[in-house]
Formats: C-alpha cells, sequence, structure tokens
C-alpha cells in the first residue's frame, strides 16, 4: 500500500529517483535537500531537468535546509529543518532518508587497473567520465 505522503531527505540520485517514483504513484512528496539544488555534483543541465519533471509530478523540493530533528507518532512523522534563519516543520506518513554514500573499492584491488581514487575514496574522472585509465570510464 502507498502512503498518501512521503519526505525525502537528501535529493541526491537516489532520492530524486525514489521522489519521483512514489510521486508518478501519487503519493504527495516533500523533497529536502541540503545543498542549494539537487543532485550535488552532477551536471545542471541534468538537475534543472530533473527538478522540471520533479515539479511536473508535484513534488515540493526544499533546497538550503538542514532537518534538524523529527517526531513520529501512529500515523505521521513531522520534520523540523532550517531554511537560512527560518524553522519550519513539515508533516508526512512517512520519511525516507536518503543521504550519504560511501564507495566500496576495498575488493576492487583498483590500485591494479591505473585508476585513481579521490581523497574521498571515489573514482577521478574528468568531464567525459574517463577515469586516470584511458580505458575505463565511471
Amino acid at each position: 500500500m502507498l502512503p498518501q505522503s512521503l519526505s525525502v531527505i537528501g535529493a541526491g540520485y537516489i532520492g530524486c529517483e525514489l521522489a519521483e517514483a512514489f510521486a508518478a504513484f501519487g503519493t504527495k512528496v516533500t523533497l529536502i535537500e541540503a545543498t542549494p539544488g539537487i543532485l550535488p555534483g552532477f551536471n545542471t543541465k541534468l538537475s534543472d531537468l530533473v527538478k522540471r519533471n520533479l515539479t511536473k509530478l508535484g513534488v515540493t523540493i526544499i533546497t538550503d535546509a538542514l532537518v534538524l530533528s523529527s517526531k513520529e507518532d501512529e500515523l505521521s512523522v513531522s520534520l523540523t529543518y532550517k531554511k537560512g534563519d527560518v524553522e519550519n516543520t513539515v508533516d508526512s506518513e512517512y520519511a525516507l532518508v536518503s543521504v550519504g554514500r560511501r564507495p566500496n573499492m576495498d575488493q576492487l584491488n583498483i590500485n591494479v587497473s591505473g585508476i585513481e581514487l579521490d581523497p574521498k575514496g571515489f573514482v577521478k574522472v574528468n568531464k567525459q567520465s574517463k577515469t586516470t585509465n584511458p580505458k575505463v570510464y565511471a
């Protein structure tokens, strides 16, 4: 059974994908992101396109907002967030947390391939998504 309403915390690709899926099935979705826009780290043209599609589906998008707390009862979840100097609350039937992914490169033996990682452990790529190994794109 689909929820009537859903708050999604985190507007990376997973959060956006799930927000879109639930909205397409008729759930009222609120998407909350801490950065200035959705899909941080992605091409602006792509994030603008996704934002337009989400908006067409009726998704409420709140950016530059930090979720401070959550409270729940039998019927709903209430999220308090801060945007600028103002605190607001959004209520929904469910909340979905979609923040923070870490790469799992330990088992890949990536150093043998000539592919370099950045300080956070992600594969280094250029604007064309080419890695430091000219035969590998990521």
